[in-house]
Order: structure tokens, then C-alpha cells, then sequence
């Protein structure tokens, strides 16, 4: 069951970060969304904030496709 969350969370992440590079934002507002995510939903939303950055960059880094 762990697994099965795990993968759904890194999926959901990767997913809206890829939508929301497709849509046009910078890696600066990703940072901010993901700074308020943090400030509001603390340590875990830390952990799903910097995959998002991280996801951001790789999808940058391929041209966002």
C-alpha cells in the first residue's frame, strides 16, 4: 500500500509540474507555489516541493514534451 501511494504522489507531482511547464510558468512561480505549499503543509510538502523543481527542470531541460 505504501507503494502504491508513493507512486501515485510522484506521479501526480510529475504530472502537474509537466502541465503547468506546458502552460507557460517559470521555474520562479513553480518556486513560489511550491514556498506557500511549504509554508502551509510543512515538512512533507518540502519533500513534494523539490520534486516539483526538480521535475520543472528536467522537463525543461527536454524541451517540456
Amino acid at each position: 500500500m505504501k507503494r502504491i501511494l508513493f507512486l501515485c504522489v510522484t506521479n501526480c507531482v510529475a504530472y502537474h509540474t509537466k502541465m503547468a511547464h506546458q502552460h507557460g510558468a517559470t521555474r520562479e512561480e513553480v518556486a513560489e507555489t511550491a514556498a506557500l505549499a511549504i509554508y502551509m503543509g510543512g515538512g512533507p510538502a518540502a519533500v513534494y516541493g523539490a520534486d516539483a523543481l526538480r521535475a520543472y527542470d528536467q522537463f525543461s531541460a527536454i524541451g517540456g514534451g
